[in-house]
């Protein structure tokens, strides 16, 4: 759990939080709980995230039509294709769970890309958006199979809650089109806490 705090850290290092990032460093090693660590740092990535949306709408706007554009292009859906029964056929076949993730990771890893000035808060907004029309799609579905097919309801139950987390990986992607990995300048200063 302690390296997953640290990644929370780092990231809100990489985002240019690092006053804040240096404290929660500083309260993982006199003690705190990982756990409180990585909450304090997520609540202070949401709020960055959301500060940036609401100071770039632009951008925001571009990076949510990059991933869904993306994703549409990633699923075979391409305009004026002949043959649009591709994802059908990609989804139902043995690989399809995988395919399904890469094409998340794919999203992100391109709206980073694209978006350097800004990519974490950017892929964020991203993964919320694809996570809201995610969360459209079951609603309508579940509204379908209670009205007209009742007794597939119980089998698609189990596979919803997978549909809407499916689009969290955009931000694993995201993370690694930001060569967040590479590391930062707080990574010495962690190695040297140790």
């Amino acid at each position: 759990m302690r390296r997953i705090a640290d990644e929370g850290i780092r990231l809100l290092d990489r985002i240019g939080q690092g006053e804040l990032a240096g404290d929660l460093a500083e309260e993982l090693h006199l003690g705190r709980s990982p756990a409180w660590v990585l909450a304090q740092a997520m609540a202070a990535v949401v709020g960055a995230a959301a500060t940036a949306v609401r100071s770039q709408p632009y951008l925001t706007f571009r990076a949510v039509a990059t991933a869904w554009i993306t994703l549409q292009i990633v699923n075979g859906q391409w305009p004026f294709a002949p043959h649009l029964g591709i994802t059908g056929w990609l989804l139902t076949s043995a690989g399809g769970p995988f395919v399904m993730v890469t094409q998340y990771v794919a999203c992100g890893w391109v709206v980073a890309r694209l978006h350097r000035e800004n990519p974490v808060p950017l892929v964020f907004a991203s993964a919320g958006f694809l996570t809201l029309t995610n969360a459209v799609y079951v609603m309508m579905r579940t509204l379908g199979m209670m009205r007209f097919r009742p007794s597939w309801f119980a089998v698609d139950f189990v596979a919803m809650p997978i549909v809407l987390l499916l689009p969290l990986v955009t931000i694993v992607g995201g993370l690694w089109g930001a060569d967040f990995w590479r590391g930062g300048p707080l990574d010495r200063d962690m190695k040297v806490a140790r």
